[in-house]
């Protein structure tokens, strides 16, 4: 009645806030779990913070050799026993409900096979909600491709749709792995999303974000799913992303002409890309404050 879950730890030189992270699980009113910690070589006092819980259900391993995130995530889940999954970085949090929650949507609907939460984003002072509404709902695919909302640490899903479907972390990404993983995922059974904001994500305003890879990683996905019967049909979908990141990645790097012209080009299938009009008007930057304010409201 009360499945094991296997919660992922990947880390490396994670001191920082390590201890908040793992105080955030051992907090859970949802005993029934396991902790895989995977250590990618860290250098710091990371292995001392986690051999100082002294819980047994916390399995610690340590990689020979350090490999990408993606490579890590797989090894680890490797090591996994739980009916069910989730993963929680070395620097988010989790509210004392979260596994309690999210294993009772999963009981509660037999054909789940991912669920996942809303979260509240916090950097500094500062705190806002993740987009995704107020009210608990099924999520089609085509719904989550086109509004993805999952955060890493704050998704549960089933260790068996994972294994039976072959689904893994393609380690070919290294800026869209999660999302890649969870749709294939999500076409495997359905997905529900959890509007209680039950997890904390550390914003890091110096990230990924604007990395111009963004749009090739979405381009080899659109030609990955082209012979896959369970996600061919939601190329479009997917195309859809790359062109807002493509015309993204052109502003960033201050190519206005160039976005303009690729609006011009992806308008009639992606009538949405006109929304970057905006930035190639006003610039990249006002645009980013646009957002932001309208994200923190």
């Amino acid at each position: 009645m009360n499945p094991l879950v296997s919660v992922i730890i990947n880390c490396f030189n994670g001191e920082k806030y390590l201890s908040e992270t793992l105080n955030s699980v051992l907090a859970q009113t949802y005993a029934n779990w396991e902790l895989i910690f995977w250590d990618n070589c860290s250098t710091d006092s990371t292995p001392n913070i986690v051999k100082g819980c002294n819980d047994s259900r916390i399995k610690y391993y340590r990689a020979n050799v350090k490999t990408t995130l993606g490579q890590a995530r797989n090894l680890a889940m490797e090591k996994a026993q739980g009916q069910l999954i989730a993963f929680i970085d070395a620097d988010d949090v989790w509210m004392p409900d979260y596994l309690r929650v999210c294993v009772n949507k999963i009981k509660e609907n037999s054909a789940a096979v991912l669920v996942y939460v809303r979260f509240i984003n916090f950097d500094g002072g500062n705190e806002w909600l993740s987009p995704g509404g107020d009210l608990d709902k099924r999520i089609p695919i085509n719904s989550l491709i086109s509004s993805y909302g999952i955060g890493m640490s704050g998704a549960l899903f089933s260790r068996s749709a994972k294994e039976d479907n072959n689904v893994y972390i393609d380690e070919r990404f290294s800026l869209i792995e999660d999302f890649d993983f969870f749709i294939h995922l999500a076409s495997c059974g359905e997905v529900y999303y959890i509007s209680n904001p039950l997890m904390r994500y550390r914003w890091n305003a110096s990230g990924l974000t604007q990395n111009s890879k963004w749009a090739t990683e979405y381009k080899m996905l659109y030609e990955k799913v082209k012979y896959e019967d369970n996600l061919k049909s939601y190329r479009n979908d997917i195309r859809k992303c790359y062109e807002f990141v493509q015309t993204r990645d052109l502003l960033l790097s201050g190519q206005r002409g160039k976005a303009l012209l690729f609006i011009c080009k992806s308008v009639c299938r992606n009538p949405a890309i006109l929304r970057y009009l905006f930035p190639v008007i006003f610039g990249m930057e006002n645009f980013h404050k646009l957002r932001m304010m309208v994200s923190r409201m």
